[in-house]
């Protein structure tokens, strides 16, 4: 009986470091993964024109003439190529909010694409708070948490602030904007002998991993609780 309380000391000791090197490990893994979610969203914000990086994408392919239409569609505007056997080769690229734009989908991508926009800018900025607070976490590992500590709550809450926001982004996408284009394409190709493709595209695609990687992260830090083994080890018997 004498020994057991060094012992323990000795124990709780070694328990506290592999705890505080599991923990620092795992800190470890939300940054690198909220810098690929950062990553992701600022790929999103490259969709705001018609691009590689767009968030809707619609093939129209013409079988009687040979006429090829590719339009990559942005937030913010789009451009669509036409293969020569359309009679304009080329491309052309419009913004919803430019008079030329007079569709049904034009009011309606202008003001999803200014909403995700600013969704995209609150995850950015829900990224960077998220990020600094691991950091100080990562730092504090060796300190023990009195339960919900404020740093843990911030962290968590930061990161599910950048799902939300990410999530509003592409679910605001895919109910407005990208419903418009698929009707607008549907309503080119009638009375034509022409096959569509209208699927979401990059921008769409990379906003949804970055929503995802968000809760991943949000879930790892919430689940990290800076606790010493001491107290527990005081009930072993040596």
């Amino acid at each position: 009986p004498s020994q057991a309380r060094p012992n323990r000391r000795l124990l709780g000791e070694t328990g506290g470091m592999s705890k505080g090197c599991s923990d620092n490990t795992r800190h470890i893994v939300s940054l690198v993964f909220i810098f690929l979610a950062v990553v992701a969203t600022g790929a999103a914000f490259g969709g705001t024109s018609g691009s590689d990086l767009a968030w809707s994408f619609s093939k129209l392919d013409f079988e009687s003439t040979g006429c090829v239409k590719r339009t990559f569609w942005g937030l913010l505007e789009y451009k669509a190529e036409f293969s020569v056997e359309c009679g304009v080769q080329g491309t052309k690229e419009v913004r919803y909010s430019n008079s030329e734009c007079n569709d049904d989908f034009c009011d309606v991508c202008g003001d999803a694409g200014a909403a995700i926009e600013s969704m995209l800018v609150l995850a950015l900025i829900s990224a960077l708070v998220g990020f600094i607070v691991v950091v100080i976490r990562r730092n504090d590992s060796g300190v023990a948490d009195k339960g919900w500590s404020c740093k843990r709550i911030t962290a968590t809450a930061a990161m599910m602030a950048m799902c939300i926001f990410t999530f509003i982004a592409w679910a605001l996408w895919a109910g407005t904007c990208h419903q418009k284009i698929r009707d607008f394409t549907s309503d080119e190709i009638q009375n034509f002998d022409a096959e569509k493709i209208s699927p979401p595209y990059t921008g769409f695609i990379v906003t949804i991993v970055a929503s995802t990687i968000a809760f991943g992260v949000a879930m790892n830090e919430c689940a990290i609780n800076h606790t010493h083994d001491d107290d527990d080890l005081e009930s072993v018997e040596i």
